[in-house]
């Protein structure tokens, strides 16, 4: 096969259930990866007797198994340790990568070789619907941006803390450079190496919905948006971090005080919203709360981003915890 390599990386833990469907969603790709890897993270299912048998009758899948817990990014970066391909999709194990997303990614790759990311919209699912398409706000149409254009672009307008790491492939020589998986940041590890790489290469942007991502009550940036004292910890780190070379080089001072404000608001406005969820779960049996509580909900969010983001063409997405 032609053109840059391509390694899938999955880490699991505990997802027999979804497990199927994701491995299978990868293999049906028009354009597979060239290396499928798995690291299971002492799941207490049946997980890697699902991902064995899978790899018995696939030869590009690789499956690892930690000898104890040690979480999703440290997982990752075993994983990305393992990988040889050119270019690196991390995909979590509850998710569902979308027909046609490698060859569109590897197409812009080819075309960018030395870009850091490609990347998509993201759908985010519950157990049985879709909840939103997450795009970006100026970008309609496939583009690729230098870093500048991306700080512009992307940095200074989308939400801080949100992320679109469920739906980027990295090029793995400026993911080592960029210091792989960071476990002291959380949920935040891989969007603060996303970042990291877009502004030293640049990203190309697909425009189209590329993986179908589940929003799960007990999903690792869930249960983090339900503690900001854990978020105001975690952008703390980053902050310092920005500010420490060689990450001082990359990221512009205007960016660090820029991130640090609205990262701080977005945390702040955490406990109003899990405090609106918790009213809307104690309401719902009213049959008027029904009606009334979803809108006064979207209202509430679009209001806090709304005054946030103002460029943001609807002022509001997927919220931490929401």
């Amino acid at each position: 096969m032609g053109g840059p390599t391509l390694t899938m990386i999955m880490p699991n833990y505990n997802h027999a259930r979804f497990l199927p469907q994701a491995i299978e969603a990868v293999l049906a790709q028009s354009r597979p990866p060239d290396e499928f890897l798995i690291c299971d993270d002492a799941s207490r299912d049946d997980s890697v007797a699902i991902a064995r048998g899978y790899a018995a009758r696939h030869a590009r899948l690789r499956v690892l198994a930690n000898d104890r817990n040690r979480g999703a990014l440290a997982t990752c970066q075993r994983l990305l340790d393992e990988a040889r391909g050119d270019f690196v999709y991390a995909g979590a194990a509850d998710d569902m990568v979308l027909p046609g997303f490698f060859e569109a990614a590897m197409a812009m790759a080819a075309s960018h070789p030395r870009t850091g990311i490609v990347f998509g919209a993201i759908e985010t699912w519950d157990e049985t619907r879709r909840l939103a398409t997450l795009g970006l706000t100026r970008w309609a149409e496939p583009v690729w941006a230098d870093p500048g254009r991306y700080l512009a672009d992307v940095l200074q307008v989308e939400r801080v803390l949100f992320s679109h790491s469920a739906g980027t492939v990295y090029r793995r020589e400026a993911m080592l450079e960029g210091g792989g998986f960071r476990p002291g940041l959380g949920c935040f590890g891989d969007t603060f190496l996303l970042r990291a790489v877009a502004l030293r290469h640049g990203a190309g942007y697909l425009a189209r919905p590329v993986v179908r991502c589940r929003v799960l009550p007990d999903s690792v940036f869930n249960a983090a948006g339900r503690r900001p004292f854990l978020w105001l910890k975690i952008v703390l780190r980053v902050v310092r971090l920005m500010q420490t070379p060689p990450y001082s080089g990359v990221f512009p001072r205007s960016y660090v005080r820029y991130f640090t404000g609205m990262a701080l608001a977005e945390v702040l406005g955490m406990p109003f919203i899990a405090a609106a969820k918790g009213l809307e779960h104690r309401l719902a049996g009213l049959p008027v709360a029904r009606g009334l509580l979803p809108p006064a909900k979207r209202l509430a969010k679009a209001w806090l981003f709304g005054m946030l983001y103002p460029d943001r063409q609807d002022g509001v997405s997927d919220v931490p915890g929401a």
